[in-house]
């Protein structure tokens, strides 16, 4: 019972982190690694250097999968 209680924890933790449609981490999965690497670094005194990209077109994603799909 618990091992499935923990595979339920495990898929929701996932899909409130992960964008469905790409797979990688959605806002709230971004910033909470971000918060936890900025820790790090701050606590080790190493630099640390964010890059971002913005997706040139990405309304046409979201207007063919649905803006629940593309965030």
């Amino acid at each position: 019972m618990a091992l499935t209680k923990e595979r339920a924890e495990l898929y929701y933790r996932k899909a409130a982190t992960n964008d469905p449609l790409t797979g990688i981490p959605n806002r709230r999965g971004f910033s909470q690694k971000a918060q936890r690497v900025a820790a790090r670094a701050e606590r080790d005194r190493l630099p640390l250097t964010v890059l971002q990209f913005d997706l040139d077109n990405f309304k046409g994603i979201n207007d063919r999968f649905g803006h629940r799909m593309g965030d």
